[in-house]
């Protein structure tokens, strides 16, 4: 997994208490102002129980909006109930595929009306399904029953998401419309949504870390969907396992696709706890080190 050197993890961690109190104020007022004047469209992934959910809130506490994984959707159960056990659940992702389109557009909607946004699933996270159903079908020696429909599904994927990003960079270049003209700009937006596709994130928060610390936060947070590792109910260990290795190569597979080329920050896990003070600065001043580099997008 490739790592950034965005900021000094360790000399953030390392601060005494009277160092951290100032740099945390300062950092605070820095990130309103870096939200509302670059609007960017923030995302997180991980895998399961690295706490991808804290971090879209930790953001929305300094003024973006959030859209959270909706926990009750029955198709999500399903589909870790099915994957899990080498049933490939095709038609519940492409649900989720499409789930997660809507939201980016949703969150690109917000950016045009002049509101930074999050959310704590990227759409990519879908991928990472695809790649984990392999890894246990090729450790069990047998050969995907649905081979055709899981490549109609990728073939899918990579038609929205690619196809958003040219819609994206297209409509960031009406700069006069998105400042001046909010029904302007929302109209070529809905437009450009109605041809397929979805716009991709400014910037990726990427979870890593400690897979057992993750597996352990599940039983404790009580989803039931999730279980606790019981192979007859909720999410199977070897699934989740199957996870952690295809998120170790999640900037390859985005990459090399050319599905994605925003800026991606690491966060590994349980190093940067997010319930400190210390874990939040980590984060805010990883955001705001790339303030420069969202400088240099077409129109906002």
């Amino acid at each position: 997994m490739t790592q950034n050197n965005l900021i000094d993890v360790d000399e953030i961690l390392g601060l005494e208490d009277h160092e951290l109190i100032d740099r945390d104020g300062e950092a605070n007022e820095r990130i309103k102002r870096f939200l509302n004047e670059k609007l960017p469209v923030i995302t997180v992934d991980g895998n399961i129980g690295f706490g991808k959910t804290r971090i879209a809130k930790t953001i929305a506490k300094h003024g973006a909006v959030i859209s959270l994984e909706d926990d009750t959707d029955p198709v999500l159960t399903q589909l870790y109930y099915e994957v899990g056990r080498d049933v490939f659940g095709t038609i519940l992702q492409a649900y989720l595929l499409a789930k997660r389109a809507a939201q980016s557009w949703d969150g690109f909607l917000e950016v045009v009306s002049g509101r930074p946004f999050c959310t704590d699933r990227s759409p990519y996270g879908e991928l990472m399904f695809i790649d984990a159903l392999n890894k246990i079908e090729d450790e069990n020696g047998k050969k995907n029953i649905e081979d055709e429909a899981a490549a109609g599904l990728y073939k899918a994927f990579e038609l929205v998401f690619s196809r958003g990003k040219e819609y994206k960079n297209a409509l960031l270049n009406y700069k006069s419309d998105l400042l001046d003209s909010t029904h302007v700009a929302r109209s070529k937006l809905l437009n450009f949504k109605q041809k397929g596709g979805s716009p991709p994130p400014d910037i990726l928060v990427l979870l890593h870390g400690d897979r057992q610390v993750a597996w352990n936060r599940l039983s404790v947070r009580g989803r039931d969907y999730e279980g606790s590792g019981d192979s007859t109910q909720g999410l199977p260990e070897k699934l989740h396992m199957a996870l952690h290795c295809a998120y170790d190569n999640f900037e390859e597979i985005v990459r090399t696709k050319g599905l994605y080329d925003g800026q991606i920050i690491y966060l590994e896990q349980p190093k940067v706890n997010l319930a400190t003070k210390k874990g939040e600065l980590v984060l805010l001043e990883s955001l705001l080190a790339l303030e420069d580099r969202l400088d240099n997008r077409n129109g906002l």
